[in-house]
């Protein structure tokens, strides 16, 4: 088996690309909007003869762990959270960050984000440390 190397996007692969994706729709959950998104890029995984798959990633955000002041109501979180979004949304947006993903188990919060932009993904969503995956160390 020949060895598959990753490389970025090539301009005699674009419509390849968007064959492939466009014949996976009903897999790939993919979502269109991410080609506005300045981070976004496309790598290709070839074999050295032909591409074996293509891959689009983009920076996203991710909103990490709350630390509410205990003693604080339920209207002063909530106008806290709405601030700290938009001050994090202001800076996505200066870095070309399209996305903010905000993983919930408390359904007052679920709620409060879905009635202030977000939205529940339809898929799995996995992590992993790049300390695990990434091969240069």
């Amino acid at each position: 088996m020949k060895r598959i190397k990753a490389r970025q996007l090539k301009k005699d692969d674009i419509a390849l690309f968007n064959e492939w994706l466009y014949a996976n729709r009903d897999l790939n959950t993919f979502d269109p909007e991410i080609f506005r998104y300045e981070s976004t890029r496309i790598l290709a995984a070839d074999d050295g003869s032909e591409p074996v798959m293509y891959m689009p990633y983009h920076l996203t955000i991710v909103l990490e762990s709350l630390a509410p002041n205990p003693t604080a109501s339920r209207q002063q979180r909530a106008l806290a959270i709405r601030e700290l979004v938009h001050e994090i949304a202001d800076t996505a947006t200066k870095l070309g960050v399209g996305e903010i993903w905000f993983a919930g188990t408390d359904q007052h919060l679920i709620d409060f984000a879905q009635d202030h932009g977000f939205e529940v993904m339809n898929a799995k969503v996995l992590k992993a440390k790049t300390s695990t995956l990434c091969r240069r160390k």
